[in-house]
């Protein structure tokens, strides 16, 4: 019990920075196409694409599967300078690997644009917003190396259980983020460019706060690649498989949004507006607590502590689950509602928000299987698997592109389509992985689970059913646009609190441990206790 304390302490420590963090995140995401407009959000989204893409394939996932589980092995066998070895060769490969990448990306941006972009086609009108589109993306390109050296040092971090130097680091890079669009952004072509190199910048800085917390452990540090190294062996070994099924989530992503772009122009803005609604609750509690449980898991492991890993597992996917399934209900509940509070002013309106809502509505389900599939991850990290990750999430791409495929060219979905693609391949994933992981352990988890899973999705509905009945409170028609904006934050903020309120008192009914489990530590956290 004392290590299911020490995760759940150790998550609720980060939480707030993981809050911040998808607080700040989402501000930066919203403002761009209020100020922006959806076409020109659209230029700059698909220009982000390269990057992002190249930055979640070569070093995404490989980050914490790879760093984490080696080095904090090491620093508990008060053997640093034998996992340095290793871990410094793989950092100083990755970042050969991503200058070339940047170079290569740089020089062949129209040709890649044309991949990922695939609506763009050859019609001339469009020519000038490629145009744009190309410009962007060089100017980013850059970004991807500072951003792959500022998720080592936080994989570092994490490694010496320093979490939340490195769950703040992406607070500062969101505020510079924010600070660029409010400042540059202008409804122009030109503020857009300008826009994107102060997004460039932020990421130099971003790397540099993070430098700094993670100086003091980089003594064994060497600028050199040991390719012979046994070490360094096991470390590509694990990075490899374990970088492309960590990336899955990315690459899912990235496929609808390739794939929206055959759609009507701006759609992608309006896809990338519900995308990141249900990423803000996904970051805050699956991020936190895989986050914190990798290393836990990691040290159970290699101790042979069989039980306690157990239990560490399960509490985790409790906790995770305790978290996601109301949420997801409460935002199916309120889409509309929170898609008109957070979007419907500046250039964004209409059915904009009736598009983005209804995707949003289905993306709220992916909230509950991509956080199981976080917790699973780590799990086959934590006993050096990383290629069942991989397989099944190769497996969820190919089901994502060619869902898209059939909802894009046989159906009138629309928006729908593609998230709906990405919530059914997510599923599929989340299925697969806890099945084969529960035969691993010799544990059927899903059937352990159940009982909980009962309780928890019978508190949820009921939650939901209430709001459904409140959501409209404090909503009154008004002349005055600043005093409708006021009521509409009014009425989302305490339909938001009194679903927390009743899940809480409906849980403790149930007799859900996790409720009370995270009760207690909040009210820890906050002193009242």
């Amino acid at each position: 019990m004392a290590n299911d304390r020490r995760v759940m302490n150790a998550a609720a420590l980060i939480m707030p920075a993981m809050v911040l963090s998808r607080i700040t995140g989402f501000l930066r995401e919203q403002l761009l196409p209020v100020k922006m407009g959806k076409e020109l959000s659209q230029a700059f989204l698909t220009a982000y694409i390269l990057p992002d893409l190249m930055y979640s394939l070569l070093v995404g996932g490989a980050i914490g599967a790879a760093i984490i589980p080696v080095l904090s092995g090491y620093i508990a066998k008060k053997d640093e300078e034998t996992g340095w070895r290793a871990i410094g060769s793989f950092v100083n490969l990755i970042f050969v690997i991503m200058v070339v990448a940047c170079i290569f990306g740089m020089i062949f941006t129209p040709e890649l644009i044309k991949i990922v972009a695939i609506g763009y086609g050859e019609n001339i009108e469009m020519q000038e917003m490629v145009n744009l589109t190309v410009k962007i993306t060089r100017i980013l390109f850059p970004s991807i190396t500072f951003m792959m050296l500022a998720g080592m040092c936080n994989g570092i971090l994490n490694s010496y259980h320093k979490f939340v130097a490195a769950a703040y680091g992406p607070v500062l890079y969101n505020v510079l983020c924010t600070i660029s669009i409010i400042v540059f952004a202008d409804g122009t072509e030109k503020g857009l460019i300008v826009t994107a190199n102060g997004i460039m910048f932020s990421t130099v800085a971003y790397f540099l706060l993070q430098l700094a917390f993670v100086a003091k452990k980089l003594r064994y540090f060497r600028f050199e690649i040991m390719f012979r190294d046994e070490i360094f062996i096991r470390v590509l070994k694990l990075a490899i498989p374990a970088l492309m099924a960590s990336t899955i989530v990315q690459v899912n992503i990235m496929l609808s949004r390739v794939f929206v772009t055959a759609l009507e122009f701006g759609r992608l803005t309006l896809l990338n507006m519900a995308d990141k609604i249900w990423q803000v609750p996904l970051g805050i509690f699956a991020q936190s607590i895989a986050t914190t449980m990798l290393p836990a898991l990691s040290a159970h492991y290699a101790a042979g502590e069989t039980k306690e890993y157990s239990k560490t597992l399960f509490k985790s996917i409790k906790v995770v689950l305790t978290l996601s399934i109301p949420s997801a209900i409460g935002i199916i509940v309120l889409s509309s509602q929170v898609m008109s509070t957070l979007f419907k002013y500046g250039k964004i309106q209409g059915d904009d928000i009736l598009y983005s809502s209804t995707a949003l509505m289905v993306y709220s389900l992916a909230l509950i299987y991509q956080s199981v599939v976080y917790i699973i991850n780590r799990a086959f990290y934590s006993v050096s698997d990383t290629k069942t990750p991989m397989i099944t999430g190769a497996v969820s791409v190919i089901v994502n592109f060619i869902l898209n495929i059939i909802f894009l060219n046989f159906t009138n979905l629309d928006l729908v389509g593609m998230a709906l693609s990405y919530v059914i391949s997510v599923a599929i994933n989340c299925f697969v992985l806890t099945i084969i992981f529960g035969k691993k352990i010799n544990i059927n988890i899903i059937q352990v689970l159940s009982p909980f899973l009962l309780k928890l999705l019978g508190a949820s509905l009921i939650m939901g059913a209430i709001l459904f009945l409140t959501r409209n409170l404090f909503l009154v028609s008004t002349d005055s646009k600043l005093l409708s904006s006021t009521l509409q934050i009014i009425s989302l903020g305490f339909n938001v609190l009194l679903g927390a309120l009743i899940f809480g008192i409906l849980g403790l009914l149930f007799k859900i441990d996790t409720v009370k489990s995270l009760l207690v530590v909040g009210l820890k956290k906050l002193k009242v206790i």
